[in-house]
């Protein structure tokens, strides 16, 4: 399975439209590190947050990601895993030069 990741830049549109995969980043602020907010790619309708830094892996306490800064073709390394909860049958996978792809 591959979903292009459908990236924007208004919150309230992002929550709006709900599309499996699509993905919406708060301001990087000074230290570079934000919110990325996404869907789940598998369509279950489950919203989660994730930390990431730009071009870095943030160390801070709890998961962070590593992401390339782009909004374009946004990648995260390490894969994402959305585990398996009352909404979601679970999820993991990879957001890579802007596409999702399960493992």
């Amino acid at each position: 399975m591959t979903l292009r990741a459908i990236v924007y830049t208004d919150r309230a549109q992002h929550r709006a439209d709900q599309k499996p995969g699509s993905i919406w980043f708060t301001d990087p602020g000074d230290g570079a590190v934000c919110g990325m907010w996404f869907w789940c790619p598998c369509g279950c309708g489950m919203q989660s947050r994730v930390t990431v830094g730009v071009e870095h892996k943030p160390n801070l306490s709890g998961p962070t990601w590593n992401w390339n800064g782009s909004t374009e073709a946004p990648t995260l390394k390490p894969s994402l895993n959305v585990v398996k909860n009352h909404v979601c049958p679970g999820w993991h996978g990879w957001l890579t030069d802007g596409y999702w792809s399960a493992c």
